[in-house]
């Protein structure tokens, strides 16, 4: 009971952070796979590991996404560009900056 409940935790994880991201759907066809050689483990404590790990890795991926929403929402991020940054920055203190971009003006 505790495989199918790590089998169906980590496929949601790889569905919804990494699948639906790229549509790439290797992550997913490897993990069912690899759960698919391990149900036929005969030593009950490989198996168990092997749960536990598939379990931390489906927490590292949440994590690591948590982490990026995070520092996103915070600026930190560096994959932002320096202007929408620099705006975010100017309106959370109350701040509005300058449109500068050039008015074609007619005649």
């Amino acid at each position: 009971m505790a495989a199918r409940a790590a089998y169906r935790h980590i496929l949601r994880t790889v569905d919804s952070h990494i699948t639906s991201v790229n549509n790439n759907q290797q992550w997913k066809d490897h993990i069912r796979t690899l759960f698919r050689a391990g149900a036929s483990e005969p030593n009950a404590t490989e198996a168990a590991k092997k749960i536990e790990l598939a379990e931390d890795y489906a927490f590292l991926v949440e994590s690591v996404r948590l982490q990026k929403d995070l520092l996103m929402s915070y600026n930190i991020s560096t994959a932002r560009d320096d202007k929408n940054r620099l705006a975010q920055s100017a309106a959370r203190v109350g701040l509005q900056l300058p449109d500068l971009t050039p008015r074609h003006t007619p005649g």
